[in-house]
């Protein structure tokens, strides 16, 4: 069934450009120049959306909120404003407007927002604007108005079919983990588990027995039969470990057998991310190029949220609107400076960090309207490369700061040697920086760092983590 939209515009060439546009997409649509008329029809006709220009003449805030809750249901109002007026918008609307839009408006984003409002999926095209990795009110989009997503929506859907690994490239947060959940529950394995293991989360005495199973007890490679594993952030394997999963996914008798038949397919698809430069690693020696090349056969790279700056407002609604419904908490809006401030920034943290801002913004707002300075501060500058895109990754940060110390380093008398102090170091920090952020809970810090809270109390012990960030007795 088609949506019935009635738009109101005052412009004529954006009124018509609209209209076709929609009208294209299949939609229903009725328009007028006159704000009297819109009330009129309005109140005779039903529609499922209304996407109303309040600056036209006899179409005030108040008057289109009067005639809207009189109506039962009462169809969701898409107010269309200038920045300089919005405030007066939604103070005069208040609870009664589904959502704004300032101009210039995206037309792809308009249409978005009116499915959506209308509570009817986007039709699937090849070129599918909204996935999600889950079912009903669990489920997350991925939003993709962008060249680069669109572009990422047409390498999943023809990944899903195959039977091949699949090795997705990205920074961390760019949501990678989400893609993975996409294409297995676009593929034949749907039906089956989808399982996780991070490796780095692990010690380097702890990876086999959880990915393979030990004494008895199964691994998460067995567990995830007949499914999916997602290996999150490959590189962390050492080789040894590799040239098993590859024995065991590929069905041949080994250390790592599943006990599969050797002309059978692979009873485990294998999805791995990575963030680095894989090649590499098998030039200095640390992955095996067998391994390698197997990851290879489908390579996805799922771009960073500076490339795709078009999704980045209607994410920003959507996680706004999750965060609320998740603390009973009013719905908010972005104030115009608020949205041009997040399409400008570079978020090198990605998607994890534009939703870590939001939840700061509706926080430290104290109104309706999440301000500027809500999101970003007083300095309105969260980190020191808010004006363009990040000038190091993660990785390059890492060498930079480890290179002195490596040349440096000399082993001691003790048997000390560098890589267990830059591993235990490390540890150690983020470790304890995970307690600072979660107040010394440990069952939110686990979560934060994707291992069990257990294995955190052990490494609290082991490691000595200063005792101020840590909770004793419940948490």
């Amino acid at each position: 069934m088609s949506i019935q939209v009635l738009i109101a515009e005052g412009d004529s060439t954006s009124r018509e450009v609209m209209c076709r546009y929609l009208r294209g997409r299949g939609f229903r649509v009725r328009s007028t120049s006159s704000g009297h008329r819109a009330l009129g029809l309005f109140r005779r006709e039903r529609y499922d959306v209304g996407l109303l220009d309040l600056q036209m003449e006899g179409l005030d805030s108040a008057r289109v909120l009067e005639v809207t809750i009189r109506r039962s249901p009462a169809p969701p109002i898409i107010a269309v404003t200038s920045e300089k007026h919005i405030y007066a918008a939604v103070a005069a609307l208040r609870g009664g407007v589904y959502e704004y839009l300032t101009r210039p408006l995206a037309l792809e984003h308009v249409e978005w927002l009116i499915r959506r409002a209308a509570a009817v999926p986007a039709a699937s095209e090849g070129e599918t604007q909204i996935l999600y990795d889950g079912e009903g009110q669990a489920a997350r989009p991925l939003f993709g108005f962008s060249r680069s997503m669109r572009e990422l929506f047409r390498a999943i859907s023809r990944a899903a079919l195959a039977s091949s690994p699949v090795l997705l490239l990205g920074e961390p947060g760019t949501g990678k983990q989400m893609v993975a959940r996409v294409l297995h529950r676009a593929s034949p394995r749907s039906a089956g588990p989808f399982a996780v293991f991070r490796p780095g989360a692990l010690g380097e005495d702890e990876v086999a027995p959880a990915l393979f199973g030990s004494d008895g007890r199964k691994g998460v490679l067995a567990r995830a039969r007949g499914g999916t594993l997602f290996l999150d952030e490959v590189s962390r394997l050492g080789r040894e470990v590799q040239v098993q999963l590859l024995t065991a996914l590929r069905g041949r008798r080994g250390d790592a057998e599943l006990a599969v038949d050797e002309e059978a397919p692979p009873t485990v698809r294998l999805v791995a991310t990575t963030g680095v430069d894989l090649m590499t690693r098998v030039r200095q020696g640390s992955m095996d190029s067998d391994f390698y090349w197997y990851l290879r056969a489908l390579a996805i790279r799922v771009p960073p949220l500076r490339e795709r700056r078009e999704d980045i407002l209607p994410l920003a609604r959507w996680l706004l609107a999750r965060e609320a419904a998740r603390s009973r908490l009013p719905r908010r809006i972005l104030a115009p400076e608020a949205m041009h401030w997040l399409q400008q920034h570079a978020w090198p943290g990605n998607v994890r960090e534009l939703d870590s801002v939001l939840v700061r913004g509706m926080a430290a707002a104290p109104g309706s309207v999440i301000r500027l300075e809500d999101l970003a501060g007083p300095s309105r500058r969260l980190d020191e490369h808010v004006d363009g895109a990040p000038t190091e990754s993660f990785e390059d940060l890492l060498l930079n700061r480890l290179r002195p110390v490596v040349k440096s380093f000399a082993p001691g008398p003790d048997g000390s040697d560098l890589y267990r102090l830059v591993r235990e170091t490390a540890e150690k920090a983020v470790i304890t920086l995970a307690m600072e952020r979660c107040n010394g809970n440990q069952l939110a810090a686990s979560r934060l760092l994707g291992i069990n809270r257990n294995t955190l109390r052990d490494k609290i012990d082991k490691l000595q983590i200063p005792t101020r960030f840590v909770r004793r007795g419940r948490s």
